[in-house]
């Protein structure tokens, strides 16, 4: 009997691979999600598809076409054409958002790159420990107090690699700085001092097996001298060679590894995408676009690289038939500071503001057959990123955390977010974005009003310290501090003032309590933050 049962299984086997029929041993094994993050650089959510579908020419702000059209668009303008641009800019991802979720009311805990992404890697409002601007982040660094929850990918098997901008850590004082500066519009990194990492601030030591990028505030499209891997500097790269082309293939290299040595991975890619100096990008790039504004062509033809990128990344997980077992997630690091329209549309103001432009950004998560697909205005921030990835592996992180994992509202058993409000607080500069006030000033970051948001599903209450007399020209006598309480969904442009007493003084205190908990910032604007609390406690 047992004779003949081996025979039977035998020839079951034989029929099996005479069919085509995979042996159990031969299919893909349930395993842990991979997960891939990309945090674009300073990109405004209207310019990505899922957002720009959204969004019509209405919606964007006069002063912005106005201004784009003196700077960049002097031989003609065509918002309609911008806007097919935006709409187009990014195919791959436009089709693979059909897969997962949209959030249109997604916000970063800063409207900076360096405080906002230190938000992001922890998972907790980075103003805790006095992070508001740039130069705090610099200053303080990754301290026992700010922990990165990426240690907890590597803790728990994954394989795991930060590629781009890194733009969080000190830099490494023992290089000598006075070879790092601006020469003749170029940006020059002579001894690495600007991209370094001092010790124990590299992505190596937290949680990454490998690193390449750099950890400053921008970088070069083309022969960029100031990356590193691991904690080796890297030679200034060849002529002609496109940065983002570079880390696509450096991504792909590290996913390719791992999945030959069959580990989960995790991957945080962080793109100079849309970042400071935007130079042409290769013309196999460029020539999907015709705006009639170069600029505006440049800057599509960016992202279309990026996506190009994504697109290589999924063919291979198809090789390896991981693409169903992969958690992608992309998002913005704050709102866009060049105003190529259509912006930061539907909200007023961008990068550096206390505008909701400022900090509102593009977020889009899918991991085919698990998520399901929708466009919410349910609130989430991009806090949320990395518990809502541990979440998925099976991993616990720390329940003190700010940020949520967004799970349950990805797969459908919830349709609320789990957080009823969010805040922010920072800097109300010129600096980095179209002037609101009618001038910009570069050097206005240290002098800046400051500013404090409240957000729920309905309204938002901004509060702004006094702007000093003198910093700008056009407002000699300053201006006095302010309180606006605005409907998102009815002005998102925040133009309507809502005299609503109760609410606003509801919105005060609830402000009051989450600065009370905050640290003040670190190198300036301390009476700034005084002056906050005194008029969220009124």
């Amino acid at each position: 009997m047992k004779r003949l049962i081996k025979i039977v299984c035998s020839l079951f086997a034989i029929g099996c691979i005479f069919f085509g029929v995979a042996k159990a041993d031969d299919r893909p094994k349930e395993s842990k999600p991979n997960v891939i993050f990309i945090l674009v650089d300073d990109v405004g959510a209207a310019w990505l598809p899922p957002f720009a579908k959204q969004i019509d020419e209405s919606q964007v702000e006069d002063e912005i076409i106005n201004d784009y059209k003196k700077t960049f668009a002097k031989n003609g303008f065509d918002l309609t054409r911008h806007m097919e641009a935006a709409r187009n800019s990014m195919p791959f991802l436009d089709k693979l958002s059909e897969q997962g979720a949209i959030f249109n009311m997604c916000f970063t805990s800063a409207n900076l790159c360096a405080p906002s992404r230190a938000g992001i890697l922890s998972a907790s409002y980075q103003q805790r420990y006095g992070g508001y601007d740039n130069v705090d982040i610099h200053q303080v660094g990754i301290t026992d107090s700010f922990p990165l929850l990426t240690n907890q990918f590597k803790e728990n098997g994954y394989a795991t690699a930060m590629i781009g901008k890194w733009h969080v850590g000190r830099h490494d004082d023992r290089l000598n700085p006075k070879g790092s500066h601006i020469e003749k519009g170029k940006f020059t990194n002579e001894y690495g001092y600007q991209s370094s990492c001092a010790p124990g601030q590299n992505p190596l030591d937290h949680g990454f097996d490998y690193y390449f990028g750099y950890n400053n505030h921008t970088s070069l499209d083309y022969e960029a001298d100031d990356l590193w891997e691991g904690y080796e500097r890297v030679p200034q790269r060849p002529t002609g060679e496109f940065l983002t082309d570079l880390f696509n293939r450096k991504v792909e290299g590290f996913i390719k590894e791992s999945l030959k040595e069959e580990k989960p991975f995790f991957v945080y890619y962080a793109p100079k995408t849309l970042h400071g100096r935007i130079d042409p990008p290769p013309s196999k790039y460029l020539s999907k676009f015709d705006t009639g504004v170069p600029f505006t062509n440049n800057y599509a033809g960016h992202l279309f690289a990026l996506d190009e990128g994504i697109k290589q990344i999924y063919a291979l997980l198809k090789e390896y038939q991981q693409d169903e077992n992969t958690l992608f997630i992309i998002a913005s690091d704050n709102g866009a500071p060049a105003p190529v329209p259509p912006y930061n549309a539907p909200f007023k103001g961008g990068k550096g503001t206390g505008w909701l432009g400022g900090s509102h950004t593009p977020m889009i998560i899918v991991w085919p057959g698990h998520t399901i697909h929708q466009i919410t205005d349910e609130l989430v921030s991009t806090m949320d990123i990395l518990p809502t990835a541990l979440d998925f592996a099976g991993i616990d992180f720390p329940e003190s955390t700010d940020g949520r994992s967004l799970k349950s509202l990805l797969t459908g058993k919830t349709n609320k977010s789990p957080h009823e409000v969010l805040f922010s607080s920072g800097l109300h500069s010129t600096r980095w974005s179209y002037p609101y006030i009618g001038e910009k000033n570069k050097r206005d970051s240290k002098d800046c009003p400051l500013f404090a948001w409240t957000i729920d599903q309905e309204s938002v209450l901004l509060l702004l310290t006094e702007t000093p007399k003198g910093l700008y020209n056009v407002l000699p006598a300053g201006l006095p501090e302010r309180v606006v309480l605005s409907n998102w969904q009815e002005d998102p442009k925040q133009e309507i003032n809502i005299e609503d007493n109760n609410e606003i003084q509801l919105k005060k205190k609830r402000i009051h309590n989450w600065l009370q908990d905050l640290a003040e910032p670190v190198l300036n604007h301390q009476e700034d933050f005084q002056k906050l609390i005194n008029l969220s406690g009124n």
